[in-house]
């Protein structure tokens, strides 16, 4: 489901994130502690929960933040290039 220009969730009707994440990773011959995800909701948590490295960023709900393995700062404080530069993905 695409909900902005720059982004897209991927779950299928029949199940949540993670079955999304898994369907993507195994096409892509990933394995799921290789792949880091970042969410805020309380849909994200399965997700935040099956890959290696679970980020939620600074204003996520509380559940989220408890799946997450990191909090990042809030959106509109560069988390996402934050959390990238923290991994060093970039």
């Amino acid at each position: 489901m695409r909900w902005s220009p720059y982004s897209v969730d991927l779950a299928p009707k029949s199940g949540g994130k993670d079955v999304g994440i898994q369907v993507f990773l195994d096409h892509f011959g990933i394995d799921s502690k290789e792949c880091l995800a970042i969410g805020d909701g309380g849909n994200d948590v399965t997700m935040l929960k099956k890959v290696g490295i679970g980020v939620a960023v600074g204003g996520a709900r509380a559940e989220t933040k408890a799946a997450a393995d990191f909090i990042a700062p809030e959106v509109s404080d560069d988390a996402i290039w934050q959390t990238f530069q923290r991994f060093g993905l970039i």
